[in-house]
């Protein structure tokens, strides 16, 4: 085991062997353990309580949180796993063979290697996991006296054994490990996409190809990628939502992540999205400023007739690539963003 760990490119190495396996693992625990609340429930007496008490089929927002937690981790490792996939091409197309390109590809190997937990930024996931294990502590607390803090009393209180422990285990290693993990790997990457181009750009090793079937500079990979990390937050959300519809009275551990999230959603969305876009956007500027020389002159000498036309076409061209780096199939998906906003606008009135 230490052995394993000790390779730096142990998880995504995992990822890459187990496939689709892997995925189905994750569901087949968790909703083996989702049975076995349901067990702990019925021998408790507690699938049902009566008045405002939520039992284990009343319980909306703890079904819905045990549903999307493998939702969650499933999404950043997908994520993780292609974003390898983008990186270690034996010749990635949005890199130029330069003086720079060695340092690129150095950069490169440290991020693969922290993203596989092999880097001195590994305490910011510590700090997740202790931040996950205050809130376990939080929650542990409130269901002493459920009445105290939720304004109704809930099948997995301190009162219901089986279901305090079965419960509160499953709910205490998400918040303490699958949480701060997938919620890191997924802002680790966000962070590795721009800091890569970035440092590309400052290299001039980043290539820019305004003639790419992308039509967005050949940053389309990475572009649906970012994109595609904003759906790690809908089951979060959604599992809010459905906490706030659970419970009568509104508690600490509901409304920190409630008022936070929005914030560190948009700044993910930006942060890598901006590189890309600036990059294709100094390029298009580089491009039509040259080809404007080009088209004055014709304008002036209008002897090379042909020529000024073949500078307008791809003039024309230029000024049409998309800047923002998405490709046709993925497009669709910038709608997630404002309905991401709109369902953290309604959970935030529901909190009120």
């Amino acid at each position: 085991m230490v052995k394993a760990l000790a390779d730096k490119r142990w998880l995504t190495s995992r990822i890459a062997s187990s496939g689709i396996r892997l995925h189905i693992g994750i569901f087949t625990i968790s909703l083996a353990w989702l049975a076995a609340v349901y067990g702990a429930a019925y021998l408790d007496h507690t699938t049902t309580l009566p008045s405002t008490g939520k039992g284990f089929f009343q319980h909306d927002g703890y079904i819905v949180w045990h549903l999307m937690t493998p939702v969650a981790l499933s999404l950043s490792l997908w994520s993780l796993e292609r974003f390898r996939q983008i990186l270690e091409r034996p010749e990635p197309h949005f890199i130029r063979s330069a003086d720079g390109s060695r340092e690129f590809y150095e950069l490169r190997a440290w991020h693969l290697s922290s993203l596989n937990l092999h880097s001195r930024f590994i305490w910011i996931l510590g700090l997740g996991v202790v931040t996950g294990a205050l809130c376990t502590t939080l929650i542990l607390t409130q269901v002493i006296n459920p009445q105290a803090t939720y304004g109704n009393d809930v099948f997995n209180a301190l009162r219901y054994k089986l279901g305090y422990y079965v419960t509160n285990t499953y709910l205490a290693i998400s918040w303490t490990m699958l949480v701060p993990f997938s919620l890191y790997i997924v802002l680790h990457i966000t962070f590795s996409m721009a800091n890569l181009l970035h440092h590309a750009r400052r290299l001039r090793v980043l290539h820019i190809d305004l003639f790419h079937p992308d039509n967005c500079g050949g940053l389309s990979d990475f572009g649906d990628l970012n994109l595609r990390l904003t759906l790690y937050y809908v089951p979060i959300i959604i599992s809010l939502i459905a906490l706030a519809e659970t419970h009568i009275r509104r508690y600490t551990s509901l409304l920190l992540p409630a008022f936070i999230l929005p914030i560190v959603l948009v700044a993910q969305a930006l942060i890598g999205v901006l590189t890309m876009y600036r990059a294709v956007q100094s390029e298009k500027r580089q491009q039509m400023e040259n080809l404007k020389e080009l088209l004055c002159d014709t304008l002036d000498a209008p002897q090379d007739v042909q020529g000024g036309v073949t500078a307008l076409l791809l003039w024309k061209h230029i000024h049409g690539v998309n800047a923002l780096p998405y490709s046709d199939s993925a497009r669709f998906i910038q709608f997630i963003l404002p309905a991401l906003s709109l369902a953290v606008g309604i959970l935030q009135v529901k909190l009120m």
